[in-house]
């Protein structure tokens, strides 16, 4: 790890947090020169945010003690200053729950003192280090910004400052390698990729894979103190939203990788377990719905395997899995009947196309009234081009359905099939989980999905890269031949 990336106190704002429950008890008492307020608050990295654990108020010697009955969970922790809520860093580990800190606020990482701590001893002694070679550095820089004519030798100075700082680095995680604070440093540490050989292609595949193959190396996954760092997070989510291609296969390959890699830690297990259900029950891209079914059935379905959630909410979960999953990207598309105003029956599968645009819509529907008009002018363009179009009104009932062929007459482009799945005896709007309107999807000649929830004036951009994609897919075929 060079200087640039070297592990450095943090400010910034926290949230609140309930209270952990533990076995052991802990007291920490803290000192702190200049500070003025008669309230200190303590706090915790957990995932991607930071929480409040505990408060005090300073006592008559000038101390601020955080007591309980209860261990901390090991990690990095936060002493909160007021009133701006800013804060500066302290390891709790196993067995060291019972220590002293100090340090004066006008110089926060030089002042820090501890004692019966000998993890935060090693932890202040090396964050000392990196802030004077960070002095130095921001030295050397002032001065290349001054002598631009001799930017070689600055460079060369800030490459020795470099291996200076990774020297240091690397005595230290030698001298004490069961340290805290030596696995803060290789956590910090990016893989280093062999030399390949092969073509310019080969050579940059063959890096790619060994990267992300190697990539949590210097990650000690399944060690309880990393869900309360900022570091395990931050590698998690690059892993899964940068370098693993976003497709439903991939992202459920990275995602099952790191929740058995975390599976051993019960509480960095249930923090991405949680965290990847949500991120994905809301899935930015289309077809990513995917990884939420396969969390939902290989997780939450599981006996045991979630303990923190109530029955009910996982019968919730896993139901809602069960309805989307038949509207999976690659899945074949149900089967269902309508019908027309003039009586006829209309069944998906009698319908023979290249491509075939279901639209789901409601009369009152304010976005299918403004999204219709795009979806006339597509199938006017590709009607003619293989294209089949039809439209399901969500009304059941003859009482009602007459709304739906009112809304065809005011608009006289809807010459294509329309028609209404009566009393519901194809379950038209569950199999095809419409929860809003409109709701568009696109079917292949076998009827299969490859595109769904698409904006009405996107309809034509998407169909001319599905066309483009499978015209490159049956070319990439021919040259396999």
């Amino acid at each position: 790890m060079t200087l640039r990336t070297g592990i450095l106190l943090l400010l910034c704002s926290l949230l609140t947090f309930a209270r952990l429950q533990a076995d052991n008890g802990y007291e920490i008492r803290v000192k702190l020169v200049n500070y003025t307020e008669n309230k200190l608050k303590l706090g915790f990295h957990y995932g991607n945010k930071q929480y409040i654990r505990d408060s005090s108020v300073v006592n008559k010697d000038g101390y601020f003690v955080f007591s309980g009955k209860e261990e901390l969970a090991p990690g990095i922790y936060l002493i909160i200053m007021q009133p701006n809520s800013t804060y500066f860093e302290m390891m709790v580990v196993r067995g060291q729950e019972h220590f002293t800190i100090s340090t004066d606020i006008n110089n926060i990482v030089k002042g820090l003192k501890t004692k019966n701590s000998p993890e935060n001893e090693l932890y202040y002694e090396y964050l000392n280090t990196i802030a004077e070679k960070k002095e130095k550095s921001a030295k050397i820089k002032q001065e290349m910004k001054a002598d631009s004519a001799n930017l070689t030798k600055y460079r060369d100075k800030l490459k020795i400052l470099d291996n200076e700082v990774e020297e240091y680095q690397n005595k230290l995680i030698n001298k004490h390698p069961n340290s805290f604070t030596a696995q803060i440093i290789k956590s910090s540490r990016d893989i280093v990729v062999p030399k390949f050989e092969g073509s310019e292609e080969e050579v940059r595949n063959k890096r790619y894979f060994y990267y992300k193959e190697h990539f949590f190396d210097n990650f000690n996954m399944s060690d309880e103190k990393m869900i309360r760092t900022p570091l395990l997070f931050n590698r998690v989510d690059y892993y899964v939203n940068k370098l693993v291609i976003q497709e439903p296969d991939s992202l459920i390959e990275a995602v099952d990788r790191v929740l058995k890699l975390t599976r051993p830690v019960d509480d960095a297990f249930k923090f991405f377990c949680t965290h990847f259900l949500n991120y994905y029950a809301k899935a930015e891209y289309i077809g990513q719905d995917a990884v939420y079914v396969y969390l939902a059935l290989n997780y939450y379905n599981k006996p045991g395997m979630t303990p923190w959630v109530d029955k009910a909410q996982i019968d919730k979960i896993v139901e809602n899995a069960r309805n989307i999953e038949p509207t999976l990207l690659g899945k074949t598309a149900m089967n269902f009947e309508l019908q027309t105003k003039d009586n006829r029956k209309v069944s998906l599968y009698d319908i023979k196309s290249e491509y075939t645009v279901l639209v789901f819509w409601a009369p009152d529907c304010g976005h299918c009234q403004k999204e219709m008009p795009y979806v006339i002018s597509f199938w006017e363009k590709w009607r003619l081009k293989g294209v089949e179009l039809i439209s399901i009104c969500n009304r059941y009932t003859p009482e009602k359905v007459g709304e739906c062929w009112k809304f065809v007459e005011e608009r006289p482009g809807m010459k294509f099939t329309t028609g209404v799945d009566m009393y519901m005896r194809s379950n038209t709007q569950a199999n095809y989980w419409v929860k809003s309107t409109p709701m568009i999807y696109i079917l292949d000649k076998d009827k299969k999905i490859v595109m769904k929830k698409i904006q009405a004036e996107k309809l034509e951009e998407i169909m001319n890269e599905i066309i483009e994609v499978e015209a490159a897919r049956k070319l990439e075929q021919s040259k396999g031949k």
